[in-house]
């Protein structure tokens, strides 16, 4: 008898099965798998991008239904799914990575020059506008429940009206007191890293680690949606990216070129849907702040949208007088500049004639 009974638990267990879920996560792990064909620089952070969704996801959905989302159970779930999409993403291009060889497979200390802070808002400083803007209106804005902002908010109201609020807040605002006091302590904490990095000329770290620890904050706010929780994301492992190449390099690299450019072109994706979105998100709340205030940031936006508009102009012209001979005749075939193109890597003349001739 136990043979049936065996079975029939199977039977029920498959039943079950959320098969669409299922479905979804072979397909996440099909897509993100191929990537590591496709260029290995973008299955980490996408992998972990997709692991952090999932658990988003998973997360909403315990909420929805009135279950913990942190016992023991939850996490298994996380790490079932989470697993099962890591092992299926290898398995799946299996041969693959049996006959393939990184060029890159290990990082070590990045000890050369830092990027200066001029060139760091150059290249980000739009992304950063419109998604600090973002952050510090959902942080600060009118709606936020958030006992440790609403505290802040009292250092930056007038002194008379600060003190009875003070007082005000002592007496009727109750608080979870582990909670606050870590958040408080988290602060004091972050203030240190900060008067720490201004004393080192750390200026990037300076600018970006608030933006870090506020998105990271904003993650868990209580009354974000998934779809909230996942911009924040986006726009906290960007930031992480940024401040990572900073201090770590692949080992191999020519200087941190490749790190660089490889990482910083996947923020520049994470940055601009994240940014798009905060646009459709902090333009409506302008009416809400004093007329001078909203005019400066348009100003400010405007000058900034303009300035990127420029590069694709500004980079085509730079290129093609970089790469090509202006002595050819124009025309549609690409490869036209491979009869005479020559550069010089290390001491070495490449011909691309040679190249041309081999396609």
């Amino acid at each position: 008898t136990a043979t049936p009974s065996v079975w029939a638990r199977a039977r029920d267990w498959f039943a079950g099965l959320d098969w669409a879920l299922w479905l979804r996560l072979t397909l996440l792990a099909l897509v993100v798998g191929e990537l590591w064909c496709n260029n290995s620089w973008d299955y980490p952070t996408t992998m972990g991008l997709s692991l952090v969704a999932i658990a988003l996801g998973l997360y909403a959905d315990l909420r929805r239904k009135g279950r913990n989302p942190f016992s023991l159970q939850a996490l298994g779930q996380l790490a079932l799914q989470g697993g099962f999409v890591v092992l299926l993403s290898m398995v799946f291009f299996r041969p693959y990575h049996s006959n393939f060889g990184l060029a890159y497979s290990s990082m070590e200390r990045w000890k050369g020059e830092r990027t200066p802070l001029g060139d760091y808002l150059l290249i980000h400083g739009a992304f950063l506008f419109i998604l600090t803007t973002y952050l510090l209106t959902s942080a600060f804005g009118r709606r936020s429940r958030n006992a440790i902002v609403r505290a802040l908010r009292l250092f930056v109201r007038p002194a008379p009206r600060r003190q009875r609020a003070a007082e005000l807040y002592a007496l009727l605002v109750r608080c979870q007191r582990l909670g606050y006091e870590s958040a408080w302590l988290g602060i004091a904490f972050v203030a240190l890293l900060l008067a720490i990095f201004l004393l080192t000329k750390a200026w990037v770290l300076l600018v970006g680690l608030p933006i870090l620890v506020l998105a990271i904050a904003l993650v868990f706010e209580g009354q974000a949606s998934a779809a909230q929780r996942f911009q924040r994301v986006l726009v906290a492992l960007g930031m992480t990216l940024t401040l990572a190449v900073e201090y770590i390099v692949l080992k191999g690299d020519i200087g941190r070129m490749n790190t660089v450019f490889k990482f910083y072109l996947q923020v520049w994706i994470m940055w601009g849907i994240a940014s798009a979105v905060a646009l459709a998100q902090v333009i409506p709340r302008l009416a809400q702040w004093r007329p001078s205030l909203a005019r400066s940031w348009r100003t400010t936006l405007t000058v900034l949208l303009v300035g990127v508009a420029l590069y694709p102009i500004c980079a085509t012209y730079g290129k093609v007088r970089d790469r090509w001979d202006r002595g050819l005749p124009a025309g549609l075939d690409g490869t036209r500049y491979m009869t005479t193109a020559r550069y010089h890597d290390n001491g070495h003349e490449l011909v691309l004639g040679n190249d041309r001739q081999a396609i």
